[in-house]
């Protein structure tokens, strides 16, 4: 993935799939590598999970459109998810999947922006990344 202040990432993926149930999550360690998709979309901008066994964890959103809704209510949901300990020591990204470049751009840029201007649990942990797969 890429950011514009921060160099590219690469990641090694699990093959841990979890049940898409917030129970799973739940059960999880802060240094367990997994995926996870919700069964149910109730995790606005949030369309899956990944969880590496180097503490990150990346909250995928795709989209094909510049305008999409803010990631910030799914990421709060999936803070409360976990158990108190877990949230606390995972490092918090989200990484936004999309077709163009130029929209991974703009989309890198409002969610930056957003995440900034928010408060709570999360503030000032998250990092936003984008990717265009090739």
């Amino acid at each position: 993935f890429g950011n514009a202040r921060l160099p590219t990432i690469k990641m090694k993926p699990s093959a841990k799939i979890l049940p898409g149930t917030l129970s799973a999550l739940k059960q999880t360690t802060s240094n367990d590598a997994w995926y996870w998709m919700p069964s149910v979309s109730n995790f606005t901008g949030v369309d899956g999970v990944l969880a590496n066994d180097d503490g990150n964890l990346y909250a995928l959103h795709a989209t094909l459109s510049v305008k999409h809704f803010s990631c910030w209510t799914g990421l709060q949901k999936l803070w409360e998810a976990f158990t108190p300990e877990v949230a606390r020591a995972r490092i918090w990204n989200v990484v936004v999947v999309t077709d163009k470049r130029t929209t991974a751009d703009a989309l890198l840029e409002e969610f930056s922006k957003d995440i900034q201007r928010r408060s709570g649990h999360l503030a000032g942990r998250v990092q936003i990344w984008a990717c265009v797969p090739s």
